[in-house]
């Protein structure tokens, strides 16, 4: 900004000079860092017309030792001479603006950085709440209202937020959320059950953390959560699907056997101990402790000819093979012995099924 020949202030935005167009005056001024530098008799310009002359002072604004401006007066419109008494105000004048300029280049730079962290939460990819200590919810991500269905309006209060979301447990959810303005590090809250707006309940997997303190001295938290709902359900399903085939395996009237990748036996069904009359959870090395032999010839199985072995190595199916066994107990029988390898989606051999009767 600047003035024009009436001395009326005027904007001068489009006035720009490169470092190699800065007048003499100007260079000179980088020298002193509270003074005006004075030229006495010099030529006076606006808009770059030359106006008459007269004296012309130059300061530099300075932020510490950083230059960020320069203040320039001259005698143009009023023609009076420069005392030191005016010197002297030109330099506080200098000194005023350059403070009041360095706050507003920082007000401005923290409402930019308010406003990228703002709208970092509110686009957030998943739910958060920032949230004062005095139970005001000061911002919600859209990811917070489009799983929960609560608005800013809805819940303007952690009050508000803890009836709805938690029912009865409002109050014990109040009292634990209140805790965290006083914590110094995160806190993994766990898994909460969360009652949306439209009535059905959500799994929240939450995290809070500390933000610091508003202008006003309130403690800020960020509650973040992942909405694991989907991931519950299916492990809930697998569950429910693991439960039932150990029902299943437990209560078939043959023997099964489950060996790892290793070849290691990891699970058998109470009438494969019965065959054997126990059970020893060896590994393929160790399959000796398992006395046969084939049936049609009486001849001893190895411990790599045994078909949990044969399946786990060769990728291939061994049905129905004949073999007289001696139990634990000493006591003899014949089987008809099973071995099937298990894939894996990548199709990598993950162990064996084995199935005697």
């Amino acid at each position: 900004y600047g003035t024009d020949a009436t001395g009326k202030l005027v904007p001068e935005h489009h006035l720009n000079f490169e470092p190699t167009q800065l007048t003499n005056i100007l260079m000179r001024s980088l020298t002193k860092e509270s003074r005006f530098v004075v030229d006495d008799e010099a030529l006076l310009y606006s808009n770059f017309k030359p106006i008459g002359k007269g004296w012309n002072a130059a300061a530099v604004l300075w932020n510490g030792t950083e230059n960020i401006g320069w203040l320039t007066a001259d005698n143009g419109i009023h023609q009076k001479p420069l005392n030191n008494s005016l010197l002297d105000i030109l330099s506080l004048y200098a000194m005023t603006i350059g403070t009041l300029l360095v706050q507003k280049q920082t007000q401005m730079a923290l409402q930019e950085s308010e406003q990228r962290f703002r709208r970092a939460i509110i686009d957030a990819p998943f739910p958060i709440m920032i949230h004062a200590e005095d139970g005001e919810i000061l911002t919600l991500s859209k990811t917070w209202t489009k799983l929960s269905g609560y608005t800013h309006e809805d819940i303007p209060t952690i009050k508000d937020w803890t009836e709805k979301a938690y029912g009865e447990r409002s109050s014990v959810m109040q009292n634990a959320i209140r805790k965290s303005y006083f914590r110094k590090k995160a806190l993994i809250g766990g898994e909460l059950n969360v009652r949306t707006k439209m009535g059905d309940v959500r799994i929240w997997d939450f995290i809070a953390a500390p933000l610091g303190s508003l202008s006003d001295g309130r403690k800020m938290v960020s509650s973040m959560a992942m909405d694991i709902t989907t991931r519950k359900q299916a492990e809930d399903a697998l569950i429910a699907s693991e439960s039932l085939l150990l029902t299943v395996l437990e209560n078939l009237p043959v023997g099964v056997w489950v060996v790892d990748n290793t070849g290691k036996i990891i699970r058998t069904n109470p009438a494969g101990k019965s065959t054997w009359a126990g059970v020893k959870y060896v590994d393929l090395e160790s399959y000796g402790e398992y006395n046969g032999c084939w049936a049609n010839s009486g001849i001893p199985i190895q411990p790599h000819e045994w078909g949990a072995a044969r399946a786990l190595i060769k990728g291939e199916s061994f049905l129905n093979e004949e073999i007289e066994i001696e139990a634990f107990d000493g006591s003899h029988q014949f089987i008809l012995h099973s071995a099937v390898p298990m894939y894996d989606e990548t199709k990598n051999i993950v162990g064996d099924v084995i199935v005697i009767q």
